[in-house]
């Protein structure tokens, strides 16, 4: 019986997706919805081979969801293509739908993290709107958000939690990859981003806790973001899928999709753009990219000091048993 982590979705057009799977039973039935709790069923033309299926003329939705009906006859597994494409938003991505440890899932649709949101266009902002999210938390420094203020609907008004972290800025991060005699390494760039991986899981409680209480305040979907979408943003969508009870391999998948969702040449170009300056692109690499190694230092950290995530979660960000009852209750499913 194929699982819901063994299919891929492709966005092929603006109303059609490809959806494969590896050898093995072929779905019984693919249904589309513009929800991801129940099936509205979507006008589509589905058609569906041995090893992969074709969803073509979908009408205009916020989201599409699809429910997959396997050839056993099982419950239905909802899938999603996790990229939220927008035009002036980069690394825009729903976290949802991850297996958990005790096997309930992660609910679509309430979870997204993303870079920052200060080129939205019209149409994104509508698009933005529509997924109803309710609650915007935002790691990026008060100069960061100053000189980049995010756009969003005038009427979309979710709360928004300013959570500055400054490890994991890239223009503070510049400064320090610099030997004395002012030469820039691979590997001091890299060490730098190990060290400020580090900094996420062990000095920055304030504002991770801080995002924990205002989830556990809000009712609604959540955007978690930075600058980019990768450091500050990545540890904290690892934070809430390990409260969740997500294994920390799907944790790590997740945020390695970063290199999906932010090509690192596209990324280096804008890069050299917005500080004026000039490095080759093997020098930018470890600065721009999610790289397993970073997350896995933070993580070792945390079992260093705190013996494992549980531990951690528990007695440095504080979160007790009810607080995490109160989290899974909400963001889970069987």
């Amino acid at each position: 019986m194929l699982h819901a982590e063994q299919f891929d979705i492709e966005r092929t057009g603006q109303d059609s997706y490809r959806l494969t799977w590896p050898s093995g039973d072929a779905p019984l039935a693919i249904t589309a919805s513009a929800s991801p709790d129940r099936i509205e069923a979507l006008a589509a033309r589905v058609s569906i081979g041995a090893t992969e299926a074709t969803v073509e003329h979908l009408p205009a939705a916020a989201r599409h969801f699809f429910h997959v009906v396997s050839a056993h006859g099982a419950r239905a597994k909802v899938l999603a293509d996790r990229h939220v494409p927008l035009q002036g938003a980069r690394n825009f991505r729903d976290f949802g739908g991850y297996a958990t440890a005790d096997g309930r899932r992660v609910r679509w649709g309430h979870l997204y993290r993303s870079g920052q949101l200060g080129g939205l266009t019209e149409s994104d902002q509508a698009q933005v709107a529509a997924l109803g999210i309710r609650l915007i938390c935002d790691f990026r420094r008060d100069s960061e958000r100053d000189s980049d203020p995010n756009r969003l609907a005038p009427a979309h008004r979710p709360r928004l939690e300013n959570l500055p972290i400054a490890p994991g800025n890239t223009a503070s991060a510049m400064l320090h990859f610099a030997s004395d005699d002012g030469v820039v390494s691979v590997e001091r760039v890299a060490q730098t981003m190990l060290d400020i991986n580090r900094d996420f899981a062990l000095a920055q409680r304030p504002a991770y806790r801080r995002m924990f209480d205002a989830l556990l305040a809000e009712e609604g979907p959540l955007l978690v973001h930075c600058a980019v979408g990768k450091d500050r943003t990545g540890f904290a969508a690892a934070l809430i899928l390990a409260a969740l009870g997500v294994p920390e391999r799907t944790i790590v998948q997740d945020y390695l999709l970063t290199a999906r969702y932010l090509p690192v040449d596209a990324e280096a170009a804008r890069f050299a753009e917005k500080y004026g300056v000039t490095m080759e692109l093997a020098l930018l690499a470890p600065l721009l990219e999610a790289r397993e190694v970073y997350l896995r230092a933070a993580l070792a950290a945390i079992d260093e000091h705190y013996g494992n995530i549980d531990a951690y979660l528990r007695d440095y960000l504080g979160l007790d048993e009810a607080m995490l009852r109160a989290l899974r209750e909400r963001l889970l499913v069987d």
